[in-house]
């Protein structure tokens, strides 16, 4: 019989259960430390007594393996999944989903690099339109290349170190 309060520990058909009643961390522990804390508000922590997320690792990694197969890590908005980060023929993916766009944003939500839905890139640029848009400046220090011709609408300066074209 389930109880109100306190702690149950059973088995009902094919499930077995634990049940902290109470708004009460559960710790789990082995040789003597804790391991994983569930606190009452539900946040799960891995090597941490205080976890502020709905799960908290702190500890020196993560890992994912399924084997000789592709893993991956998935992330969704209410049912439907946004991106994952994968590793598919021993390259790491970075992939969104469903029309999404993947960035890269400094602390500040500044979008760094986007990268848009049918592979065009934006640096400095959400909307990019074209396969490489960069908003600001650029600068290089090797060749650039272009085999079908450059055109500006702004100042294009072509410099040798010695002469500079304008």
């Amino acid at each position: 019989v389930l109880g109100s309060d306190g702690f149950d520990i059973g088995i009902n058909n094919s499930t077995a259960y634990l049940i902290n009643r109470e708004n009460a961390n559960m710790i789990f522990s082995t040789n003597n430390t804790e391991r994983i804390r569930i606190k009452g508000d539900g946040k799960v922590g891995i090597g941490t007594t205080s976890p502020g997320e709905t799960l908290e690792v702190s500890g020196s990694g993560i890992k994912i393996h399924n084997g000789d197969q592709d893993g991956s890590l998935k992330f969704f908005r209410n049912s439907s999944e946004t991106g994952r980060i994968s590793s598919a023929d021993s390259t790491l993916h970075i992939r969104a989903q469903n029309g999404k766009s993947v960035r890269i944003s400094d602390d500040g939500s500044n979008s760094g690099i986007v990268v848009r839905d049918g592979g065009n890139v934006g640096i400095g640029k959400v909307t990019a339109t074209t396969q490489l848009e960069v908003e600001g400046s650029i600068s290089a220090s090797g060749v650039l290349k272009a085999d079908t011709g450059i055109s500006s609408s702004g100042d294009l300066t072509i410099s040798d170190g010695t002469r500079q074209l304008q």
